[in-house]
């Protein structure tokens, strides 16, 4: 698990379903980061006016603890973060293990031991169950003292819905099974994709309390840590309950923040543990392409008596999915690097109310959907563990296919039906290769006949589209630019990282043509093959390694980190060789003393062969996470077990030691510093998988381990 003790960290474990929104919850004990109201690219976070030092978590939204023993009492927020005067507790070990999130916290003088356990639904191959908007938070409580104690918790939601403040209010709803208070706003502006509802429930077991509404701001134009008035919380801390105030108004008017708070007690036994539950849930309906939870919940109260309902299950099968990985003989940072890269199923998801699913590229900074460079790599885990949807993706872009055969870099920019062609001008020469694999990948792996039907029309237009694109007869796809999945570094010509790619592509449809038993196909992709691994040789092999590009005679003598991707992911569909396997040796040997020996935080993308560093643009000098994890993948299938799973560990140790922001990780580092540079909750990272993958080659129980995690009932 990814610890943290006391450390402020960027991010949390992200909290919700695919496609619904999510909110983090930090090693502090606040929450951060809430993208529930269709904001992905916009997070709810605590304003940053400078008003005063900024709070790390949102105000409104908290926990508290209440016990009680031979009439000593006491409360405390459970977070380490200051608010006023209100007590808080010392410290809170935080283990993150995505999808769940796991907080012990500790007080001095405390008689009882609380952890809480926070996890999202999503499970592999449960796609219905897996897009509930909404989390489990489950806090056990163990008194080790001789007496009994009586136990409160507490839970505060803030009402943060609709663009405009006016028409806030909160509704109590009660039932024999639970109670929750509903955050929810009137007379919403026609569109605000921001109006739906926010519940936080609790079972009925114990004693149950509830404030309706409060007015949580004390002073005009301002909600910090100075002036949140948590009026719950002076109650709660008398006797472990709330005074039962139905009391609501709709606000008319500023200066004023709505809250809503919940509290169970109840009594525990010496040497017990007691469980309290809490349900934080959410409905925003107001979306151009809605949600595919929409076809199953008409309300965040719903979706909550969903929660309740399989909450002992939610517990048990996480702990379940994630055992054969944690079982597995792996190294503990590679098991948790695994889990944790998964979080971009929370974080960068969308699942339309048409069942049309996608990954954003990245979401804030540049939010275009199922981004198919991109995915090329983030989707290694994903294939297996949720088969429809991935097929649903990839079959998107075959329908946004152009008219010539080329596919689009992506399916829109916060939508799905605008593909965009590239995000520069020439058309990039890596989308049809990748797409051609990805095609292979999935009725490969899937063993899906159907989707190949469905798909090798497609193929075959991308793949001849691809075959366009040699200009001078070498075989091999021609660059004009900044055109291909490295937008700011331009190649001319030859290049590298494109063309192993596309030797890829040429096997992998040669394998598709076999199957649908398209001999012209079978023939032509051979050809193309044969010689184009020749010019490949011969333009680009310089006795160590292939060179960065070739045109007109004139090398770029950069050993790059991706110039044999192609022979990786070759590797990781039992393609072949698709070059003589001594020299494929030999470069992946000056990849590791060249790029791999460059930074302390990664595989630098671009090193010249006396050891300088490639500064012509900001991705020569960068680091890719996501290639890293190629790069050692490769390595590890071409025997460099020890050296690949040293540039991985490295790279993932920069997100969790270094920069502390695991779970919002970008796409470029600075290889100077480890700092992160462009990107946010980038889906790239997913390539980590592809590390397991090349050790579960040689390894039949890491392939067993893996498939249990893929297949997972």
């Amino acid at each position: 698990m990814v610890r943290y003790r006391g450390e402020k960290t960027g991010s949390g474990v992200p909290l919700g379903g695919i496609g619904t929104g999510k909110i983090e919850i930090l090693p502090n004990g606040g929450f951060h980061s809430v993208t529930v109201q269709n904001n992905c690219n916009a997070p709810f976070q605590n304003p940053t006016s400078g008003a005063g030092p900024l709070t790390q978590g949102i105000y409104g939204f908290h926990f508290g603890l209440y016990t009680e023993r031979r009439n000593r009492r006491g409360a405390w927020i459970l977070q380490t973060e200051r608010m006023r005067n209100y007590s808080r507790v010392d410290r809170i070990d935080y283990e993150g293990m995505w999808p769940k999130a796991a907080l012990t916290y500790h007080k001095r003088g405390w008689t009882v031991e609380v952890r809480l356990e926070a996890m999202g639904p999503i499970r592999s191959n449960d796609m219905d169950g897996s897009a509930r908007p909404g989390a489990l938070f489950r806090f056990f409580v163990t008194n080790r003292s001789k007496d009994s104690i009586r136990v409160g918790l507490l839970g505060m939601v803030r009402n943060i819905v609709g663009a405009d403040e006016i028409g806030r209010v909160n509704r109590l709803e009660k039932n024999p099974r639970a109670v929750s208070i509903v955050c929810t706003a009137e007379n919403p502006y026609p569109g605000d994709p921001t109006w739906g509802e926010t519940a936080l429930t609790v079972p009925r077991e114990g004693h149950v309390s509830w404030i309706r509404q409060w007015n949580m701001q004390t002073s005009n134009f301002r909600l910090d840590s100075d002036c949140v008035d948590l009026r719950p919380f002076t109650h709660f801390q008398k006797n472990g309950s709330l005074p039962n105030d139905e009391s609501a108004f709709v606000q008319r008017g500023g200066g004023a923040t709505l809250g809503g708070a919940l509290a169970t007690r109840k009594s525990v036994r010496p040497g017990r543990t007691e469980t309290f539950d809490f349900v934080l849930s959410w409905h925003y309906p107001v979306h151009h392409a809605g949600h595919h939870y929409e076809r199953r919940f008409r309300t965040a109260t719903a979706v909550a008596r969903s929660f309740l309902n399989d909450r002992k299950r939610l517990l048990t099968t996480c702990d379940r999915w994630q055992k054969p990985i944690l079982d597995a003989d792996l190294p503990a940072w590679l098991k948790d690097a695994l889990w944790n890269n998964l979080y971009v199923l929370t974080s960068t998801t969308w699942w339309d109310r048409n069942g049309n699913f996608a990954f954003y590229e990245a979401p804030v900074i540049c939010p275009l959907m199922g981004t198919l460079d991109v995915r090329y790599y983030a989707t290694v885990p994903f294939v297996r563990m949720f088969p429809d949807l991935e097929k649903n993706e990839l079959h998107q872009f075959a329908l946004a296919q152009r008219s010539g055969g080329y596919i689009p870099h992506d399916l829109g920019r916060n939508r799905l039906d605008n593909p965009n062609d590239g995000t520069t001008h020439y058309p990039w020469k890596d989308l049809n290769p990748k797409f051609v694999l990805q095609v292979y990948r999935d009725v490969l792996w899937l063993k899906d006949r159907a989707f190949l039907n469905q798909m090798y029309s497609s193929a075959k237009k991308a793949m001849l589209w691809s075959l366009g694109t040699d200009k001078n007869g070498d075989c091999l796809p021609d660059n004009e630019g900044a055109d291909q999945t490295y937008d700011v570094w331009e190649f001319f010509g030859t290049n590298s990282y494109t063309s192993s790619i596309f030797l890829a592509s040429l096997r992998a449809f040669e394998e598709l043509a076999q199957l649908k038993g398209d001999r012209s196909m079978i023939r032509l992709c051979r050809q193309w093959f044969e010689k184009g691994r020749r010019s490949f040789v011969d333009q680009l092999w310089n006795g160590r390694y292939y060179v960065a590009g070739w045109s007109k005679g004139k090398t770029y003598p950069a050993c790059i980190a991706g110039q044999l991707n192609g022979q990786w992911v070759a590797h990781l569909l039992g393609l072949g060789y698709l070059l003589p396997p001594d020299q494929v040796r030999s470069a992946v040997k000056s990849i590791l003393r060249l790029n791999g020996r460059d930074s302390r935080y990664g595989v630098t993308n671009s090193v010249f062969p006396d050891g300088r560093r490639d500064t012509s643009n900001a991705h020569s000098s960068g680091i890719w996470p996501g290639e890293s994890y190629a790069v050692a993948a490769l390595a590890i299938y071409e025997g460099f077990v020890t050296e690949g799973l040293a540039i991985a560990k490295k790279t993932w140790a920069n997100m969790t030691d270094v920069q502390k922001n695991p779970w919002n990780q970008p796409d470029v580092i600075h290889s100077s510093d480890g700092k992160f540079g462009f990107g946010d909750f980038y889906m790239r990272n997913m390539a980590v998988w592809a590390v397991a993958e090349a050790l579960a080659a040689t390894r039949p129980p890491i392939r067993r381990a893996l498939d249990s995690v893929y297949y997972y009932k």
